[in-house]
């Protein structure tokens, strides 16, 4: 039997509402909550001590990914041209890997740092109907390039890595199922993907994080929730959220204890805007569970690559 959905005490973090909001990431330096809005394109940040907000524009007309520098200074951010090197204080893009795929097909999406600092990034077709399934790569960005490390895809997302860092999941979201890989972290190479979790043709999982116990945190997009698998594939909570179409969840604050999740209103006509007037919105509310740290992409790599 499935648990039954729980309605907690969510509270608005921005008040502004992107197109898309995606890839919330909590940066303890700073006391901070950054996120992308896609169409915009802005890296935004929040402190969530003082309050104070924070956008840098963004190249090109889409960013699916990015990750945070080691030393603070700026973040990776994967384009649509390109992957950039954004400077926090400057404001300014260099590039510094042109994209490893045809840019009038596809565009990165879903991504995110492996605990070594490796940046995992996945794309998809620019338009979905009438594309080919399993088109689309997974690539890894470290000290030696850009390689793809894993085909068949279709629309990347659902990227997590387990605590110890020796798996990796995936959610192949035009198949409506999560995959689970063995990870080596030595070297960054994932293999024997299996099927971890089958959702219903309805479900549409999203963006995802894992806590500290295992457990598989990700976002149903359109369905209105958050659900949490146990490391044995047990669909463990299913909470609801503000609005119907969550795109990707984050821990953070200072004890790793809150979840964040960042919503869409793409695509939402005049009557569901008006029932939903803050979709797009970043929310928080407290599960009770804690999560881990999100590794940084180390500056050096991205110098390296020039």
């Amino acid at each position: 039997m499935n648990p039954a959905p729980e309605q907690l005490d969510w509270r608005m973090v921005q008040h502004t509402h992107p197109v898309i909001g995606e890839n919330p990431i909590y940066e303890p330096r700073n006391d901070s909550l950054y996120w992308v809005s896609l169409f915009e394109p802005a890296l935004k940040r929040i402190g969530l001590s003082d309050g104070v907000a924070r956008s840098w524009s963004l190249p090109s007309e889409y960013v699916g990914a990015y990750a945070l520098f080691d030393d603070g200074s700026g973040a990776l951010i994967a384009a649509a041209t390109g992957l950039y090197d954004l400077q926090f204080d400057s404001g300014r893009t260099e590039l510094v890997h042109d994209t490893p795929y045809d840019q009038q097909r596809s565009w990165f999406n879903d991504g995110r740092c492996d605990p070594s600092g490796r940046f995992w990034v996945g794309t998809f077709p620019q338009v979905l109907a009438g594309a080919t399934p399993g088109q689309e790569h997974y690539y890894r960005v470290d000290e030696r390039g850009v390689t793809a490390q894993i085909d068949g895809m279709t629309i990347a997302n659902g990227t997590a890595f387990s605590p110890d860092g020796r798996r990796m999941y995936i959610a192949d979201r035009v198949n409506h199922r999560i995959l689970a890989y063995e990870y080596d972290p030595v070297t960054g190479t994932p293999s024997n993907g299996q099927v971890f979790v089958t959702v219903a043709v309805a479900d549409v999982p999203d963006g995802a994080a894992v806590d500290a116990r295992g457990g598989y945190w990700i976002t149903m997009y359109g369905g209105g929730q958050v659900r949490r698998y146990t490391p044995e594939g047990r669909l463990d909570r299913v909470i609801r959220t503000p609005v119907s179409r969550p795109t990707m969840c984050a821990f953070g604050g200072k004890r790793l204890d809150q979840l964040f999740v960042t919503t869409s209103r793409l695509f939402m006509d005049e009557d569901q805007q008006a029932a939903e007037p803050d979709a797009g919105a970043v929310f928080v509310v407290d599960v009770g569970e804690t999560g881990i740290p999100e590794p940084h992409f180390p500056r050096a790599w991205a110098d390296s690559a020039r």
